[in-house]
C-alpha cells in the first residue's frame, strides 16, 4: 500500500503537470489569436475572439491548480484519526469491493496510484467528501439517489 505522503506527492505532480499543460496550450492559442483575422478582415469571422476566449480560459484554469498545488504543499496530513477528517485516506466497500478515497482540500477527481492501490482525491466540497468526513470505521454512507445512488461501508481509516 502506498502511503499518504507519496499519495499527496502524486496529487500534486498531477496538478502540476496539467497546470503546464494548460499554460503551454494557452500560450499557443493566444498566438494563434494573434494571427487570427480581425472583424474587420472577415465580417463573419469570430475567431480571434474565439481564440482570445479560449485562452483566458485556459490560463484561469491553470491559475486554479497551482493555487490548488499551493494549498497541497502546504498541508500537513494529521495522525491518524478514529473519524474521517482532511487528509484521511479512507478504505470503503461498495458492492464488496475496495475503494480508496483519499480526503483533501484540493484536487477531487484526481486517481493517483496504480493496480490496487488507486486512490480517488474527494474533497470536503464533493458530494463523497461531504458524507465521509465524520464518519468512522463500520459505519455506512450513501450519495445520490437512484439510478446512480453510491453507498458503501467505511473499512478504515488511514
Amino acid at each position: 500500500m502506498i502511503d499518504k505522503s507519496t499519495l499527496l506527492f502524486n496529487v500534486i505532480e498531477e496538478l502540476e503537470t496539467r497546470a503546464e499543460k494548460l499554460s503551454d496550450a494557452a500560450r499557443v492559442t493566444h498566438e494563434e489569436a494573434v494571427r487570427a483575422p480581425t472583424p474587420m478582415e472577415s465580417h463573419s469571422d469570430r475567431t480571434r475572439f474565439e481564440m482570445q476566449t479560449a485562452s483566458a480560459r485556459q490560463r484561469e484554469m491553470a491559475a486554479k491548480y497551482e493555487a490548488a498545488i499551493k494549498i497541497l504543499k502546504g498541508f500537513a496530513l494529521p495522525k491518524p484519526s478514529s473519524k474521517v477528517e482532511l487528509g484521511s485516506l479512507v478504505i470503503a466497500e461498495r458492492d464488496g469491493k475496495e475503494t480508496r478515497c483519499f480526503v483533501l482540500p484540493e484536487g477531487n477527481g484526481i486517481t493517483v496510484g496504480t493496480g490496487d492501490d488507486m486512490c480517488a482525491v474527494v474533497t470536503p466540497g464533493s458530494p463523497l467528501g461531504k458524507v465521509l468526513l465524520g464518519k468512522a470505521v463500520g459505519e455506512e454512507f450513501a450519495v445520490g439517489g437512484a439510478p446512480s445512488r453510491l453507498s458503501g461501508k467505511v473499512k478504515a481509516i488511514e
